[in-house]
């Protein structure tokens, strides 16, 4: 018997390319698929348009900054002052 990270994992792969908000709801629905007594689908779209859609909350994540203050010419690029080209004589 796998654990439930595996199935939930193994079908987040099943449906790959699917944008973070589907994958959340893949997650989800795996996860109510194990619960003690999970709702049938019949039943939950029977109350959808009373309760509403259920509200998912995402953790927002930091935008990540570049350091810019170098120069652009810095970096990983051969120059000539390092010898690495083809010299003639």
């Amino acid at each position: 018997m796998e654990s439930i990270n595996a199935r939930i994992r193994d079908a987040l792969r099943h449906h790959r390319g699917a944008t973070p908000d589907h994958q959340a709801a893949i997650a989800e629905w795996t996860l109510h698929t194990y619960t003690h007594q999970p709702a049938t689908p019949e039943r939950i779209l029977t109350t959808w348009h009373t309760q509403g859609r259920p509200p998912r909350q995402r953790i927002p994540t930091a935008p990540t900054v570049t350091n810019t203050t170098h120069p652009a010419g810095w970096g990983t690029t051969p120059t000539s002052q390092e010898g690495l080209w083809p010299r003639k004589g």
